[in-house]
């Protein structure tokens, strides 16, 4: 993928290293889709299965954010959450290898929303698919 090979960093306001070892850069982003480079900050063992878990693990990390992007500018969000998530392994990937996340909000509509997104390794092979659907809960309007 040409894209892959030219994607760029927003600066360090866009980076993210959580509690649990989850590197990231969020390197793109529109009013419904988000794109992020992702790994595990430790080197794992070469068990295929452990990989998959964690890359699990990553994939729910922030997609119920790019769910609630169409009302950023409208309003302000008070929760939102995971109500259930899918994810198919196509090919072999490294959870401790970057991977690049690229998802969109495919619908969102009476506080529900759907997010699907594909998982690249830097080689640019789709290694997986994914798919949320969020609840996402707006502020009450001040009177």
């Amino acid at each position: 993928c040409h894209w892959l090979q030219h994607s760029f960093v927003l600066g360090n306001d866009h980076l993210w290293n959580s509690d649990d070892n989850i590197l990231g850069v969020a390197i793109a982003s529109g009013d419904r889709w988000a794109m992020w480079w992702s790994k595990h900050n430790v080197k794992l063992p070469d068990n295929p299965h452990l990989h998959q878990a964690v890359i699990a693990y990553m994939s729910d990390d922030r997609l119920a954010m790019v769910a609630w992007q169409p009302y950023q500018e409208h309003t302000e969000i008070s929760m939102s959450v995971s109500l259930d998530h899918s994810l198919h392994f196509h090919r072999n990937a490294r959870a401790d290898e970057w991977l690049l996340f690229h998802v969109e909000t495919t619908v969102s509509s009476q506080a529900l929303g759907l997010v699907s997104g594909n998982v690249f390794r830097a080689d640019g092979v789709m290694c997986a698919s994914i798919r949320q659907e969020a609840l996402v809960r707006v502020q009450p309007a001040k009177l």
